[in-house]
């Protein structure tokens, strides 16, 4: 379910119940901390690897729920690394999302740009 784009906010249900998860500046920092200035690399890994340990402590921090307690509910995991992927992208690129057409050759986010098209594939249809 999204939430209100405009304060980079998308919920997601974890036990049943929806909880707000967003990466304000603190969670990114948060991020960092937890796993390097190219935490972008382990999330995109964690994704395409399903690592659900490191998925559940990223979600975590977006959320501030123990990542325990997201293992513990097990919630669908492709849709949760979308509700991520999408909250990243809020707080990069705004309510806008990224743009179509990167605009030099090699920008510093554009991993989350491949990594969304790469997922989204699937669940949206597209080849």
């Amino acid at each position: 379910m999204i939430g209100n784009k405009y304060r980079g906010q998308v919920y997601v249900e974890i036990g049943g119940n929806q909880k707000q998860m967003k990466f304000t500046w603190d969670a990114i920092g948060k991020l960092q901390s937890k796993f390097g200035l190219q935490y972008n690399q382990v999330l995109s890994e964690a994704i395409e690897q399903q690592d659900v340990k490191k998925l559940a402590t990223i979600i975590g921090i977006g959320t501030g729920l123990p990542a325990k307690n997201i293992m513990d509910d097990s919630p669908p995991i492709l849709p949760m690394a979308k509700s991520v992927l999408l909250a990243i992208d809020y707080a990069y690129y705004g309510p806008d999302g990224p743009p179509e057409e990167e605009e030099s050759e090699n920008p510093p986010q554009a991993w989350i740009v491949t990594l969304w098209r790469k997922l989204t594939r699937p669940l949206f249809g597209r080849k």
